[in-house]
């Protein structure tokens, strides 16, 4: 799983809290593997609101439309996902099993 990955580099899901942040990780998905359009970061819906894992709240967001989508039980985690051509966050359901996961460390 994506976080096991993660927490093996001593890192975790990274956070995004600016644009400038969101731009840089958006051109990252943009140069992966045609195949990928996603990748999961940090941020869950803790059934009030959407936090980091530290439970503060998301310093930034940056939604696509339509989102954040609370109706689906389960969709809980953020992926930055390629929509109409840009990069948007999207709800996603869960930390699936190989998917693509952007890892940050503090130095």
């Amino acid at each position: 799983m994506g976080t096991d990955y993660c927490r093996n580099l001593n890192a975790s899901l990274i956070a995004i809290q600016s644009e400038r942040m969101q731009d840089f990780l958006s051109s990252i998905v943009g140069k992966m593997d045609s195949d990928v359009k996603s990748a999961y970061i940090q941020g869950t819906f803790n059934t009030t609101h959407w936090v980091l894992d530290n439970q503060q709240l998301l310093p930034f967001t940056h939604w696509g439309s339509g989102e954040p989508r609370l109706q689906y039980p389960g969709f809980v985690n953020i992926k930055v996902s390629k929509v109409s051509g840009n990069y948007y966050w999207q709800t996603a359901k869960g930390l699936r099993p190989l998917r693509h996961v952007f890892c940050g460390i503090i130095v």
